[in-house]
């Protein structure tokens, strides 16, 4: 692994799912940044042209992907998307879109700063 990540709710379950293999956490952080981090941008095209089920398909990976890697700043602001997506409150999606939106900045500045 290669540094702390305060971005992780709660690392000894994260880590107990992976078996304690500190480098699956770190491709497996890689990959979800690579899947997710424009998904805020995607999300509100696809709900802005109308195709509100696929934006919240996409709320849903997210959400259940972070769940499992413990960011649970991403997997709450994703849910809230999801919610709002779900029940036709689309009219709430540009402050959620962006509470997203700063999490998943969040993430990829601690990724990317020197350890």
């Amino acid at each position: 692994m290669k540094k702390n990540y305060p971005f992780i709710d709660d690392m000894d379950a994260v880590m107990e799912r992976l078996g304690g293999d500190g480098a699956a956490l770190d491709r497996l952080l890689g990959k979800f940044l690579t899947a997710y981090r424009d998904s805020a941008a995607t999300i509100d095209e696809l709900a802005r042209s109308g195709n509100l089920e696929e934006a919240r398909r996409i709320a849903h990976s997210a959400k259940g992907a972070a769940a499992n890697l413990g960011l649970a700043g991403i997997r709450r602001a994703a849910a809230d998307i999801e919610r709002s997506l779900a029940s036709g409150g689309a009219e709430r999606l540009a402050r959620e879109r962006a509470a997203l939106d700063r999490e998943l900045a969040r993430v990829a500045s601690e990724l990317t700063a020197p350890a």
